[in-house]
C-alpha cells in the first residue's frame, strides 16, 4: 500500500498541486531472492524537470526502509534498472535477517546539488516567477510510503517446504518451467518472466500457484529421492542440502504414487483450489 505524506517550504512534485505533473509509484513487487528480499517498483512521471535532473545525476531516487519490529532503518540504495517512456524502474535488496513484521519504505527524489535559483518548469501558478534555494538532500518529489508485512504477505516466489525450493526467474527458457538439481542447497524451479509475473499478479491464490508450479517440481524431486543411488548412472543427491528435509516429509505421509505423496506433503492443494477458490468467488457475486 502507498501512503502520501509531507509538507515543505518549496514546491514538491507529488505533493498536492505544487507542480502540474504526474509523479507516482506503481507496480511494487516484493519477493525472496536467495537470502534477501528483492524490492522492485516503477516510477511514472511526465515532469521534464525531474527527468532531466535524474538524467544529469543532479537528483536521485531515495528509498528509506524502516522496520518497527527490529528497529532497523537504512537507505536501500535503489538501482535504476530500466528507463521507460513514462518513467523508470528501480530495484533494491535487503538481508532477510534484518527485518520482520511490518516494514515501511519511504520513496522520494532528493537533490544532489545546490541550486539557488531552482524552478519547476510546470510549477503551480501560485509560485509564478518564484525561485527557490535547493540544498543537497532536499526532497524534490514524493512517491509515498510503501508498506508490507514480512510474515503475513504471501510470497509467491518462495514456495512451501521451508528453504528446500526456490523459484527463479528464467530470462532464456522460453515458455518452459524447468527443475534444476545442480544447486547444493536448494531445488531451483526456473520459470519464464511471463509466468513469474503471473505468480506475482495472482499472489492472492497461493493454492493455484502451488498446484501448478510447486506440485510438479516436488513430484520430480520425490522421484529423484526414490531412485537415488539405485542406478549406476544416476547422480547421488544424498549430500544435497534439500535431500534430508524433503525425505523426512516424505516419510511422514502414507505411501503412494508420486502424485499422491506430493499432494499429501503439500496438504492437498489440488483439493483446496478446486473445491474452495472458485466456490468463494461464486459466493462473492
Amino acid at each position: 500500500m502507498i501512503k502520501q505524506m509531507g509538507s515543505f517550504p518549496h514546491p514538491v512534485l507529488g505533493s498536492g498541486d505544487d507542480v502540474a505533473s504526474i509523479f507516482e509509484v506503481s507496480s511494487p513487487e516484493i519477493w525472496y531472492e536467495a537470502e534477501d528480499f528483492l524490492i522492485r517498483f516503477r516510477i511514472k512521471t511526465n515532469d521534464p524537470t525531474i527527468r532531466q535532473m535524474i538524467q544529469e545525476n543532479s537528483a536521485r531516487m531515495h528509498a528509506k526502509l524502516s522496520c518497527s519490529s527490529t528497529l532497523y532503518a537504512t537507505d536501500l540504495g535503489v538501482r535504476k534498472i530500466k528507463v521507460h517512456e513514462d518513467g523508470y524502474s528501480y530495484e533494491a535488496s535487503i538481508d532477510q535477517q534484518l527485518i520482520r513484521g511490518r516494514v515501511a519504505i519511504d520513496i522520494n527524489v532528493v537533490s544532489l546539488a545546490h541550486n539557488a535559483n531552482f524552478q519547476w518548469e510546470m510549477q503551480h501558478s501560485d509560485y509564478a516567477g518564484y525561485e527557490f534555494d535547493i540544498q543537497p538532500g532536499d526532497i524534490l518529489a514524493l512517491g509515498g510510503v510503501l508498506e508490507f508485512d514480512v510474515e503475513k504477505d504471501y510470497d509467491p516466489m518462495s514456495p512451501p517446504l521451508g528453504s528446500c525450493f526456490r523459484i527463479v526467474r528464467d530470462q532464456y527458457g522460453g515458455r518452459v518451467v524447468r527443475v534444476d538439481f545442480s544447486d547444493p542447497d536448494q531445488v531451483l524451479i526456473y520459470v519464464p518472466e511471463a509466468i513469474a509475473q503471473g505468480l506475482l499478479n495472482n499472489s492472492s491464490y497461493p493454492d493455484l500457484q502451488i498446484s501448478s508450479v510447486v506440485l510438479p517440481a516436488l513430484m520430480e524431486t520425490i522421484d529423484k529421492i526414490w531412485r537415488n543411488g539405485q542406478e549406476v548412472e544416476e547422480e547421488d543427491f544424498s549430500e544435497r542440502g534439500w535431500f534430508d528435509s524433503v525425505k523426512r516429509k516424505m516419510d511422514a505421509v502414507p505411501d503412494g504414487g508420486l502424485f499422491e505423496v506430493a499432494q499429501r506433503m503439500l496438504d492437498h492443494p489440488v483439493e483446496r483450489v478446486i473445491t474452495l477458490s472458485f466456490l468463494e468467488e461464486e459466493g462473492d457475486d
